[in-house]
């Protein structure tokens, strides 16, 4: 018996192909909030590409040189895809519902590419209440409580609207409106802000703020405070 020995020899060409996909929110935060701006109810959001695609001679691609091609829940954007669009930008979904998106990144002659998808989904916006000192400006490093006692003569708090849509804060379309012990009451010139004094004797004030974007369907918030004093 003989025995038969063969060898087989093949060559194999890999070219690694990998994409990431980052997203921010056109939303607010205030200055110093180091944490993400988080989507809200049909917040702009834009999502961006950053490839690694290795081409035929070698090289890695240029991110300009490379073919997007977007997709929203499956289907094809085809407006925003083609060469160099690296990035596009969309409207969050509704509460309580998410969208997919997905991009294929390729080199002009298919050869090279590769594909990622993220989903987005929304959050509720909030309030969150700060002191305003006339010395010092706006406390942004200690939000005020949810119940506190009044020592000095004067408070002025300060409503920041957390993941509002920026573009219709910046035109007014958020508006505020204050409450005091369940009665409707005029902010001081700023809209966002209300400023308390000590009445004689003791009591407790019931705070109120209702924020609505006024252009935005859902994106709404409520939020209370008590004052001791």
């Amino acid at each position: 018996v003989t025995a038969l020995k063969q060898r087989i020899e093949g060559h194999f060409e890999i070219k690694p192909a990998e994409v990431d996909l980052v997203w921010e929110a056109f939303t607010y935060k205030p200055p110093f909030y180091k944490g993400k701006s988080w989507a809200t109810s049909k917040s702009k959001v834009k999502i961006s590409a950053i490839p690694h695609v290795i081409l035929e001679n070698g090289k890695k691609g240029s991110p300009k040189d490379l073919i997007y091609t977007w997709q929203e829940d499956r289907r094809v954007l085809g407006s925003l895809s083609g060469i160099g669009k690296q990035s596009i930008i969309i409207e969050s979904p509704y509460p309580f519902e998410k969208t997919y998106i997905a991009v294929h990144v390729s080199s002009v002659d298919g050869k090279s590419g590769a594909q990622k998808g993220i989903t987005i989904t929304t959050q509720n916006p909030e309030i969150v209440f700060y002191e305003r000192s006339p010395s010092e400006g706006i406390k942004y490093e200690n939000a005020l409580p949810s119940g506190f006692d009044l020592t000095q003569e004067e408070i002025t708090v300060r409503a920041e609207p957390y993941f509002f849509s920026t573009e219709d804060l910046t035109r007014d379309g958020t508006s505020f409106k204050w409450s005091l012990n369940d009665e409707e009451v005029r902010s001081s010139s700023h809209v966002n802000e209300i400023t308390l004094r000590r009445e004689q004797g003791a009591g407790i004030a019931r705070i109120m703020l209702e924020a609505r974007n006024t252009a935005k369907i859902l994106q709404e918030t409520t939020a209370h405070m008590l004052i001791r004093f």
